[in-house]
């Protein structure tokens, strides 16, 4: 803070400029600009709808409680499978499967935890094969 009169700087996206008003944001992106941001980078998830994921706590133990609740039988293995998976161009997001799970294994796509995120791509890549 020494050599600034006790401000900080900031890198330049959020560093603000005085106006009569107060401030604005110094890319122009505001109440007041004619700028807009800029469209997402990836589509995908417009594509389709959001799936629901298995993830590592299922391996080994495949209590198939979440299959039988399925409405679209979207929840696959065979016997040789450590775990089951569910088919994302099957799933329709109803969630029945997750209360379902014994093991909490079971996510909505768009809340799997950190540490599980390799998951969603197993579970689409499993389909593929």
């Amino acid at each position: 803070m020494c050599g600034q009169g006790g401000r900080r700087s900031r890198n330049a996206s959020t560093v603000s400029t005085p106006t009569r008003l107060g401030h604005r944001p110094v890319d122009g992106i505001g109440v007041d600009s004619k700028v807009t941001p800029e469209a997402p980078v990836s589509t995908k998830d417009f594509d389709k709808p959001m799936t629901y994921v298995i993830t590592e706590p299922c391996i080994g133990v495949k209590d198939a409680s979440c299959v039988d609740v399925c409405p679209v039988d979207c929840i696959h293995a065979t016997d040789d499978d450590p775990m089951f998976y569910i088919d994302p161009d099957e799933c329709i997001d109803c969630g029945a499967c997750e209360p379902e799970c014994p093991v909490t294994a079971i996510f909505a796509e768009d809340a799997v935890p950190d540490d599980q995120q390799k998951f969603i791509q197993i579970n689409a890549d499993y389909f593929k094969q």
